[in-house]
């Protein structure tokens, strides 16, 4: 027995270490799959019995056998069938495999492939939440191709649509301020008001009532991130591009525009389209010019539209907006359409100016119903700009300046340009323009001159250093636009005062202050040069100081001139005195005659404002010069 003994004892010794724990490792892998398998067991029964139940098209135990409270308080009956008959992969389920299997905070997750009767393959993904002693079905969603690798769903898409597909819920509950204040941004709740994004979502009523939702591979970047949704509704199915954020380690709705509906391939109506796309617009402002909403609202509005949208809602939106009952005369521009789609803008011309108003319609029949309508601006009288602070159009510059120096590039683009701006320049052509230029992509310190307003359109001109010290001459045009200034055009200005083209097209530019001209003025006296902090709408020193603090944000300068000449120009440099350094000369050129008064916008440096004494030099182009003293503590 001791011999049996010592050659058992002896075999053991023969085994090298590194086999010992290789079979150490391969045992308790397998255990742990034996364990999970064991465990969620569980979740695999309830999901397969719910595809057995579709499979023998009984619905209501689908629904309520397999289904959370949760999920039927969200989802009716009526919805949940809707959704299973629009998804063949789940009608015509043969059978399912379920190759990732998880439990997490009471919530279970099942990740893998439905196989179709016709031998298609789909990933599928599943949650379930116990009530009781079994699972129930919290949400199902399929995985639309591309967004999986075996059949499991990669973490970042899961990241990504999880924020996502929460606000899509919540709107679906009509709970806007859970959609709001749950999922997106600070930043886009900087930009967009809880009252505006509450009147964008009553705007959009696929929003409120899609009934199922796939989505696209997302595209993840550092701490941005793209994804597509497609809301699948009773007529008609709509795209959605979302922008996310990483914010405290959390992805945020950071943006969200609507393709209505498949807009990238829409043509422009023919003539005999036209008259049928603006018959009915035209029928709805007569029957809102008569003050009888109630036929208006009846007769032209979509089920969508009626769905999401209360008769005392529609009221409401129309008397905030006196343009739809006041105009005068409609105009139309071209209608776009797409199969059973169309986009119709109306000009609605009051004695208050002419507002423009977006329609969406949906094809009913044989009829053209409204769908969605959208005030694309407010009223604005030809010529005359409506009520702003120059504050408000240099705020949006600064903040684009602010994003290109973040290289968040993409916010630059969405948040801060216009939609003539996005339509004719592409964020792909507008990165590239950013990066050609140093000024731009490592922008440190931005000043600018005196605003001009035109048509409508706002022009500031100014000067832009980088941190290494390049600087170049810039012109802004800045459009009203959804209640806010956002940028129209961007543009380098070259010595000899050619701005080349609008939008984002290089033009070339250099350092002009070397040779600044000096034949144009005649007469022309700069005559006071007044400094502050603090300015009245139009731009103005309310309140002239010569000592400021260090922390003091942007400083404002207004510089009189006596006998202005149309044409002539005007410079203005700021010197640190102590220093001997030069922030370099800002260059307007003027417009009007007579007296006037040039304002200038200057904007601290990165690490604020330098202590010391301060010298601001005015030049005109005729030769004329004046000189103001401050102080910064």
């Amino acid at each position: 027995m001791a011999k049996e003994d010592s050659i058992h004892l002896e075999d053991k010794k023969n085994v090298p270490g590194w086999l010992k724990v290789v079979i150490s490792l391969a045992v308790l892998a397998a255990v742990a799959v034996c364990l999970a398998i064991f465990f969620t067991q569980d979740l695999v029964k309830s999901a397969e019995g719910q595809l057995a139940a579709l499979r023998s098209r009984d619905y209501s135990r689908a629904y309520y056998e397999y289904t959370a409270k949760d999920f039927k308080a969200a989802t009716s009956l009526e919805a949940f069938q809707e959704f299973i008959k629009s998804h063949p992969a789940l009608l015509h389920n043969d059978s399912a495999s379920f190759n990732e299997r998880t439990i997490e905070n009471n919530v279970g997750t099942l990740h893998g492939t439905l196989v179709s009767t016709e031998g298609g393959v789909t990933p599928i993904e599943y949650k379930f939440v116990k009530e009781g002693e079994r699972w129930k079905v919290l949400s199902m969603r399929l995985v639309p191709t591309g967004a999986v690798s075996t059949g499991i769903v990669t973490s970042k898409v899961t990241e990504l649509v999880e924020p996502v597909e929460a606000q899509l819920a919540a709107f679906r509950s009509n709970d806007v301020a859970k959609a709001y204040f749950g999922y997106v941004s600070k930043d886009f709740q900087e930009t967009t008001p809880l009252k505006s994004f509450r009147e964008f979502v009553k705007s959009y009523p696929v929003l409120t009532r899609h009934h199922s939702a796939t989505f696209s591979d997302g595209n993840v970047e550092g701490k941005q991130a793209t994804l597509e949704a497609i809301l699948n509704g009773d007529e008609v199915s709509t795209s959605v591009e979302y922008k996310l954020s990483k914010e405290d380690g959390r992805w945020k709705i950071w943006s969200m525009r609507l393709n209505l509906p498949t807009e990238a391939i829409s043509r422009e109506a023919s003539p005999s389209e036209v008259e049928d796309l603006s018959d009915p617009v035209e029928a709805i402002l007569a029957h809102l010019r008569a003050g009888d909403f109630t036929r208006a609202y009846y007769e032209y509005g979509s089920k969508e539209f009626q769905s999401a949208t209360s008769l005392d809602a529609f009221r409401e939106f129309i008397k905030a907006y006196p343009a739809l009952t006041e105009h005068k005369t409609v105009s139309f521009e071209t209608p776009s359409l797409h199969e059973d789609a169309a986009t119709v803008v109306a000009m609605l011309t009051s004695s208050n100016g002419t507002t423009p108003v977006e329609y969406q319609l949906i094809r009913s029949g044989k009829n053209w119903k409204i769908w969605s309508m959208q005030i694309l601006s407010k009223s604005t009288s030809p010529g005359h700009a409506p009520t702003f602070s120059t504050s408000d159009l240099i705020n949006t510059i600064e903040a684009q300046l602010t994003a290109l120096r973040a290289n968040d590039v993409s916010k630059a683009y969405y948040a801060y340009t216009s939609k003539d701006f996005q339509r004719s320049t592409s964020a792909s052509a507008f990165e590239r323009f950013v990066q050609s230029h140093a000024i731009l992509n490592s922008n440190q310190q931005a000043n600018f001159s005196n605003l001009s307003f035109k048509n409508d359109v706002g022009t500031f001109q100014g000067t832009l250093v980088s941190t290494d010290q390049q600087t170049g001459r810039i012109e802004y045009d800045l459009i009203f636009e959804d209640g806010r200034w956002r940028i129209l055009s961007i543009q380098l200005v070259s010595e000899k005062g050619d701005a080349g083209q609008k939008g984002t097209r290089e033009t070339a530019f250099n350092d002009n202050s070397s040779n600044f001209r000096r034949n144009r003025g005649g007469s022309m006296e700069l005559s006071k040069i007044v400094v502050g902090s603090e300015v009245d709408s139009n731009g103005h020193v309310t309140i002239p100081r010569t000592r400021f603090a260090q922390e003091n944000n942007d400083l404002h300068v207004d510089l009189f001139v006596s006998n202005a000449q149309p044409g002539a120009r005007t410079e203005l440099i700021m010197e640190h005195i102590e220093s001997k350094t030069r922030v370099p000369p800002v260059d307007t050129r003027i417009e009007d005659s007579g007296d006037t008064v040039l304002s200038f916008i200057f904007t601290p440096p990165a690490h604020g404002w330098p202590r010391g004494n301060y010298r601001l030099i005015a030049r005109s182009s005729n030769g004329r010069e004046r000189s103001q003293d401050f102080r910064m503590d």
